[in-house]
């Protein structure tokens, strides 16, 4: 089954999910439905459903990674969990309307829902840009909100990890709720729904962290590439490494004081052939900056591979835009082109603000000379570029357009994109604009 049918396969059992509880417990019943009790109890069940699928699409499924790429499944998770939250806070109301007491029940199911509006709201204001980002008066609000409640990216992580326990409280309340009571396939129902989420979320958590370090890397070099740019170099402490498509990123963990034993993710810039595995990380936080003084032996747990940012269709013209430290992909595929000796037109165009942030331009043009196919153009924005005594400018149409021209027809294009969001959104749209069709831009998210 190719991936567009697996796709909408996914989203249509995501989507609908909730309506096997609704069909489940509205059976013989459905002459009641507009009844505030009755509505209270399908926005129940609706919320109940989505919070199960969301803490799943949580919990790095790999087989959902192989169908869309893992930012894809974070934007699902987001979606899902934000209608599990209003459909919970409908739930809540409606049921005040009819039960005025309250309960040992109704008290959990409450709570649950005030940790998950916690959790998704932080994740709104602090861990995320989303479309509220860029609506005034919203974008002001939100900017100073950020600026002014920046936290450890680390913490934040911990904190979001709270919707866990909410949901455990949210299962208590259900399986408590009278009309789940009423038949055995009600409550099992109900149960097998909050077991099944949990288990892949502790999966997640406890599981998947005790087999990273049984299969441990070790560090084997920290090279400076530039002012504020390190490779990491690292290989396992036994057996083979992990394979990995190029492209393709994984969450990393190192067992060092010096940075902290955070969990981050970061693009595989090695290539699927090396003997080992590598990352290029730049300076654009307190735990990038820590990077830099790791020192060979340390320890670090990998999970992954994960993503999807790989040209799959080895025969189409392809063109890479890369956005400062969004090169890194785009290195690991080219690094693996050259080992393979594709043949056909690929065109990248690099912008970094200043002309040390080029790291890799001796070795682009070693690739370059080894693929016919491949040119490459770096744009300095910030200082005079390598061609002149001004700035080049950012990525913009005519940029485009002059990459373009060498191909047939920028209908037959795929273009890949990684850098900054805004960087990512402009170039979409200037894409587009020159006649790349949505449809063959693919696009790697820059944070999580």
């Amino acid at each position: 089954m190719s991936r567009l049918p697996r796709n909408a396969l996914v989203v249509t059992g995501v989507a609908l999910y909730p309506l096997a509880a609704v069909a489940l417990f509205f059976q013989g019943n459905w002459y009641s439905f507009f009844h505030s009790y009755s509505l209270g109890m399908f926005f129940g069940l609706v919320s109940y459903c989505y919070f199960a699928v969301a803490l799943v699409l949580g919990s790095r499924v790999r087989a959902l990674d192989r169908i869309f790429g893992h930012d894809r499944i974070l934007v699902m998770h987001g979606i899902v969990a934000g209608l599990a939250l209003g459909c919970g806070i409908a739930h809540a109301v409606l049921k005040k309307m009819y039960f005025t007491e309250d309960t040992l029940q109704s008290g959990l199911g409450l709570l649950a829902l005030a940790l998950f509006l916690v959790v998704i709201l932080m994740t709104v204001i602090l861990m995320l840009e989303t479309p509220l980002d860029r609506m005034p008066p919203l974008s002001r609000v939100l900017g100073f909100l950020k600026s002014r409640m920046r936290a450890d990216y680390t913490l934040l992580k911990l904190l979001h990890n709270f919707a866990a326990p909410a949901f455990a409280l949210a299962v208590i309340h259900v399986i408590l709720a009278s009309p789940v009571q009423e038949t055995a396939g009600k409550t099992a129902f109900a149960g097998v729904t909050g077991l099944l989420a949990v288990a892949f979320y502790a999966y997640h958590k406890i599981a998947r962290p005790v087999v990273s370090l049984l299969n441990a890397h070790v560090v084997t070099d920290v090279k400076r590439l530039a002012d504020g740019i390190v490779e990491i170099g690292m290989v396992p402490r036994r057996g083979r490494k992990k394979r990995h498509v190029a492209g393709q990123f994984a969450f990393f963990r190192f067992l060092d004081r010096s940075c902290g034993l955070g969990e981050h993710p970061f693009t595989i810039s090695s290539a699927p052939s090396a003997s080992g595995t590598a990352i290029t990380v730049k300076a654009l936080g307190d735990y990038t900056e820590k990077l830099g003084g790791l020192k060979p032996n340390a320890t670090c747990l990998v999970d992954g591979p994960y993503g999807l940012f790989y040209p799959a269709d080895a025969d189409r013209s392809l063109l890479f835009l890369a956005g400062g430290i969004g090169i890194t992909p785009f290195l690991s595929i080219l690094r693996d082109f050259a080992a393979k000796s594709r043949e056909g037109d690929i065109s990248l165009l690099w912008s970094v603000h200043r002309r040390d942030e080029a790291f890799a331009l001796d070795e682009l043009r070693s690739i370059a000379s080894r693929l016919p196919g491949f040119r490459f153009r770096v744009l300095v924005t910030g200082e005079a570029s390598f061609a002149g005594n001004a700035p080049d400018g950012r990525i913009d149409k005519k940029a485009i357009d002059g990459e373009l021209a060498r191909f047939e027809s920028a209908r037959d294009v795929t273009a890949f994109v990684c850098g900054p969001d805004a960087f990512r959104r402009s170039v979409q749209a200037l894409l587009e604009e020159s006649g790349v069709p949505e449809k063959n831009i693919s696009y790697e998210a820059f944070s999580w």
